[in-house]
Parts: C-alpha cells; structure tokens; sequence
C-alpha cells in the first residue's frame, strides 16, 4: 500500500488531514514481472553468437549488440552516425540496403549469405533481416564460416571419390 497526508486547511489553520490509501500490489507485481523480462532477455542476448544490429531504412546504424563471440569489422570504433557504407565494402552495402528493402516493403524476414573479409581472413556470414518499426530493422549476422569450409570440404572429397570411381575400370583393365 502507498499512503498519504494531505493536511486540509480551513480559514489559515490546519485542523484535518486526508489519508489517501492506494493498493499498489498490481503495480509493484508489474514492475517485478518487467524486470525479470528484461533480465531474461538481457541474458539471452548475452548468450547468442550472433551479433545484433538495429539499423534504419537508409542504413545508419541505431544500435549495435555484439557478445564477443564473433569477430567485427571496426570492434573498438562506435557506430552512432556511422553508415553501412562506413563499415562494409560498397558491394555488401549495397547488397544490405537492399534487402533491408525487401524486408520493410514486403513485412518479411530476409535471409542472405556472404563472403567477407575480417582482420584479413575470408570468413562467411548469414545476415538474417526483419522489420521492426519507423522504418528500421533488426539485422542479426551470424558466422557461418566453418560450416562453409565443412561443406567446401565435404565437396572436394566427393569429387576425389567420383574422380577415383570413375577412373577405377580404366585401373582395372590395365591390370
């Protein structure tokens, strides 16, 4: 309960006094339930890989999220004001505004895949692309390079046994 005293004064003296009484369990269960809200969410962001990006239309970054467990283009630089074009080659800008296009105009989540480039090392990034509101956007990229260099790996070893299979008869009769 919240309580109160307002002193009601009659012809310059105080002779009375209102006390206000407000039941604010609800209001107190309220704020218990958002803080513990925010809490879990707070934790589960700190617990993803991925980074988390809310950009506008226009591509200025509003907010940045990373959890240490990826590897960023500008890690120690603050990207307030800056632009996709400011942290990524044209091409790939081009490539993000683009589909931060397509998910604003259709109200769909936009999923891309994409080679680039990090402290000198080719990686591979998923960039997964969802309206959020006044024409901004949530961009949450994901490294996807080892499952790239599983699968270009998975590749060649099937094309070395396809080679070896093919190449197997021609063995055979020479023997």
């Amino acid at each position: 309960y919240s309580i109160q005293i307002a002193p009601v004064q009659a012809e310059g003296a105080c002779d009375r006094a209102v006390l206000i009484s407000t039941d604010i369990t609800q209001q107190k269960e309220t704020a218990r339930s958002l803080a513990q809200s925010e809490a879990t969410k707070a934790a589960i962001i700190q617990a993803m890989p991925d980074l988390l990006i809310r950009m506008t239309e226009d591509g200025y970054y509003r907010d940045f999220v990373n959890s240490n467990h990826m590897s960023v283009i500008r890690p120690q630089e603050p990207l307030q004001e800056a632009t996709v074009y400011d942290v990524l080659s044209p091409e790939l800008a081009e490539g993000r505004l683009g589909y931060i296009q397509m998910a604003l105009e259709t109200g769909a989540l936009q999923v891309y895949e994409y080679p680039i480039v990090i402290d000198d090392e080719l990686c591979h990034q998923e960039a997964r692309i969802v309206p959020l509101f006044d024409r901004e956007v949530l961009v949450v990229v994901r490294d996807i390079t080892e499952r790239k260099n599983t699968e270009q790996a998975l590749s060649e070893s099937e094309a070395t046994k396809a080679a070896i299979l093919q190449a197997l008869p021609d063995l055979l009769i020479r023997m």
